[in-house]
């Protein structure tokens, strides 16, 4: 007898039975309410066994959708029809509300590289999307934030988001809610007019991982986070961070990490040229954070106490790990007159103080307090300062298991 054959006959011995949709099924039924339907007896063991197996058949199992972007599908029609909110508009393939088993829905710009400027904000994100920009650049207009995530995972790959604005938090993406990754993309010239992180906020509900992408010349209108102001959980790899701003009352040119967040993990990854009060490059308020194998130089703070390239701790339960980062060539201004100050300390810790050269501060002894001989310009997109082979920074580092290569992919000695 087949399975459904069998799921028929033991269907027609059950007087009435109640099925919620496969989708809340299959998440919801424990081993414990399975336990309580096993008590009614063999004909309902079968039934259950059989139905389980009828609902996780292929032939039942939702696929992703792809979704091209065209002259008769537009962006804002491919995200709605990935949220669910539509169903085959102009030439858009139907999507899936994020219900596929296969993953996200994937969007995927035209393969010739172009520019969309929005005369709209698009749709906010509400399910599991990818989007393949394929070397497209989203340009808000100096009027809109570009992406507004509520829920699902959300993956951007290979855009550049520019010009983008907001009263609210988040400049050009505000990740409300849900798992946001940025691959090989670049936020810049954005602007959170009234509030902060000028390219992106990340809420208490949201989680961002950057990896290999680039921040520039963005701005917290308000006050802090000039690139990010991370209120949830964040990592950053293989990325850079230039001549981001946040107010002259603001701290975190680049990011801030503030009293309640997750945590921040920042590796291989560069900041320079950025600008704020306090903390130029990055600012952490309160909470756990891990820095590993950065280079900070050229980062200012207006205030003269204030970290031109770190500044960590309003309170005695702040603790950063820093480790095998290069901090020279930060300025703090005293009325106007700059000093250097790579790193300080207020009132947190600085735990895993290893193998750092860092030239001038109060963040404790370093591995090194020499000049690493930087050029004075950077390299590479996302940008580099490469050590000349007769800098003291060149193999003085500690190994730590788990960075097998550099910003630019180099292999390192490992331990």
């Amino acid at each position: 007898m087949s399975v459904f054959s069998l799921m028929l006959e033991s269907l027609s011995q059950l007087q009435c039975i109640l099925l919620p949709p496969r989708a809340m099924l299959l998440n919801k039924l424990s081993r414990n309410s399975l336990a309580v339907v096993f008590n009614f007896g063999p004909r309902a063991k079968v039934f259950v066994m059989a139905l389980l197996l009828f609902l996780l058949s292929p032939e039942l199992q939702i696929e992703a959708a792809t979704i091209n972007v065209g002259s008769s599908c537009t962006l804002a029609q491919a995200i709605n029809e990935a949220n669910g909110a539509t169903s085959n508009v102009g030439s858009c393939a139907a999507g899936t509300d994020g219900a596929g088993e296969a993953g996200a829905d994937v969007i995927n710009m035209p393969s010739t590289a172009g520019t969309i400027t929005l005369t709209a904000a698009l749709p906010v994100i509400t399910s599991n999307i990818t989007i393949n920009g394929n070397g497209w650049t989203i340009s808000g207009d100096g009027k809109y934030r570009v992406f507004e995530q509520h829920r699902g995972v959300f993956t951007v790959n290979d855009l550049t988001i520019t010009k983008s604005r907001s009263s609210g938090g988040g400049g050009a993406v505000w990740i409300r809610r849900g798992e946001f990754f940025l691959n090989r993309s670049t936020i810049s010239d954005s602007v959170s007019s009234g509030s902060h992180g000028g390219g992106m906020q990340i809420d208490r509900t949201g989680s961002a991982t950057v990896i290999g992408s680039v921040f520039s010349n963005n701005r917290a209108g308000l006050s802090d986070g000039g690139a990010i102001y991370n209120l949830g959980a964040l990592a950053v790899s293989r990325s850079s961070f230039s001549d981001n701003n946040a107010t002259i009352s603001g701290v975190g040119g680049a990011i801030i990490h503030v009293e309640g967040a997750t945590s921040l993990r920042v590796a291989n990854s560069t900041f320079s040229n950025n600008t704020a009060n306090m903390g130029g490059a990055i600012y952490i308020t309160n909470g756990p954070a891990v820095l590993t194998h950065l280079t900070i130089t050229g980062n200012s703070a207006m205030d003269k106490d204030g970290g031109g390239g770190i500044y960590i701790g309003e309170s005695g339960f702040t603790c950063v790990a820093l480790r095998n980062s290069l901090l020279a060539g930060n300025m703090a201004y005293t009325q106007a007159i700059p000093g250097a100050d790579d790193c300080r300390l207020g009132a947190g810790a600085l735990v895993g103080n290893t193998g750092n050269l860092i030239r001038t501060g109060s963040c404790g002894p370093a591995l090194s307090s020499a000049d690493p001989l930087l050029p004075e310009i950077s390299s590479g997109s996302p940008a580099v300062f490469a050590l000349p082979t007769d800098s003291p920074a060149v193999n003085a580092v500690d190994c730590i298991t788990g960075y097998p290569g550099d910003q630019r992919g180099i292999p390192r000695p490992q331990p």
